[in-house]
């Protein structure tokens, strides 16, 4: 067997780069029962290899995406319209703009409100770049848009970390590399759509409504320090603030992410972006309520680009060291996954209320956190 059904030590991480690049199209991506992508075989396979080489299950280490090689810097967008629109800085957003410019298309995220799903669309002018403004913290449907690249066309392409390893590999692969701008950010893990699916449907209970038009994940309503989901019907909305809010709740706990993202080798140091971004936490800009982004040129393409944005963003040079200070265990590798994992997908399944779920993973979360201050007390003396 020579597919990327072959065993490897990481699973599936449904990016579609395997079904983009075979040559018979015998590859899907659907959901699986826990609601995660993950590929399928949909029709006979030749064993070409094609697959694995542009697999993160197969992946190769490269070592000039080394993130301590990188440039680092703060920033923002001298419009503020952008900054009230974006999750942080509206970094992403200014790089879009500006590539649009130069007849680039740009790949990103967007959110479906008819079929509840984040998906990669690919945009021509700026009018379209709300549409991907914003973090979506759930797996994107990728191969629409995969399938819709040309081989003449430039591109700014937005992903995970493990999504944009893959295509630095497809492109690197059939030599675009000088077609694509590549970014990703400092990931934290997804959760799969029967979480998603199960919280939209008890908001929807709660408000007694059959459909949101609209969802934003990180609403700056409250200020950018607060992690506020806002989703309205065009009448009514609905709100819920940072671990008050289930979805949050569970997805800030890591309790439900992707089996692979507690082992992920693309979520600190191996970096495949020529950009990485990210919010700029820290005191520094504590009492900043509008937004300050991160941002990792890590390639030479990536620190020209930082360069060429000095008219449309405010930014300022920081050092390595301060950014692997800020990042905390698990933006650097370091994720231990619960023992109760699997019975809180279970209970997920089964439909079990949301605030059952919530109620028992907080109290195992009170519990962890208090062994973890008594050891660290007994270390300290």
């Amino acid at each position: 067997m020579k597919n990327i059904f072959e065993k490897s030590e990481y699973e599936c991480i449904g990016c579609a780069i395997c079904a983009k690049e075979c040559p018979v199209n015998c590859l899907d991506v659907k959901l699986d029962e826990y609601g995660y992508l993950r590929a399928e075989l949909i029709g006979e396979c030749i064993d070409c290899g094609a697959c694995q080489k542009v697999c993160p299950r197969f992946r190769v280490e490269t070592p000039e995406f080394n993130i301590s090689g990188a440039s680092c810097y703060y920033g923002y967008s001298k419009d503020a319209e952008v900054l009230k629109n974006s999750t942080s800085g509206g970094i992403a957003y200014e790089i879009s703009k500006f590539f649009l410019q130069q007849g680039y298309k740009i790949v990103g995220v967007t959110y479906d409100c008819e079929k509840d799903v984040a998906k990669h669309i690919v945009i021509d002018n700026e009018e379209q770049i709300r549409q991907i403004t914003g973090s979506k913290y759930i797996q994107s449907y990728t191969l629409e848009a995969l399938n819709q690249l040309g081989t003449k066309q430039k591109y700014v392409f937005i992903g995970t970390p493990c999504q944009i390893y893959s295509m630095r590999q497809y492109i690197r692969k059939h030599n675009m590399e000088e077609n694509f701008l590549l970014i990703d950010f400092f990931c934290g893990g997804i959760p799969g759509y029967l979480l998603w699916e199960r919280y939209l449907e008890t908001i929807r209970q709660e408000m007694d409504i059959e459909k949101f038009k609209s969802v934003e994940f990180r609403s700056k309503k409250m200020g950018w320090h607060t992690f506020l989901m806002r989703l309205s019907n065009g009448e009514d909305e609905y709100f819920g603030k940072d671990k008050a809010d289930p979805f949050m709740d569970l997805f800030l706990s890591g309790t439900t992410l992707m089996n692979d993202c507690y082992t992920c080798g693309f979520r600190f140091n191996k970096v495949y972006a020529d950009i990485r971004v990210a919010d700029f936490w820290g005191n520094k800009f504590a009492d900043n309520n509008t937004g300050v982004s991160m941002i990792l040129a890590v390639t030479e393409r990536g620190r020209q680009v930082c360069a060429q944005l000095k008219d449309q963003v405010v930014m300022e040079n920081v050092p390595y060291e301060l950014i692997y200070k800020l990042k905390d265990g698990k933006h650097k590798g370091i994720m231990k996954k619960p023992k109760y994992r699997e019975r809180v997908l279970q209970w997920l399944g089964d439909g079990k209320p949301l605030s059952e779920i919530t109620l028992f993973v907080d109290k195992k979360m009170k519990i962890r956190d208090f062994i973890v201050k008594m050891y660290n007390r007994v270390l300290g003396g």
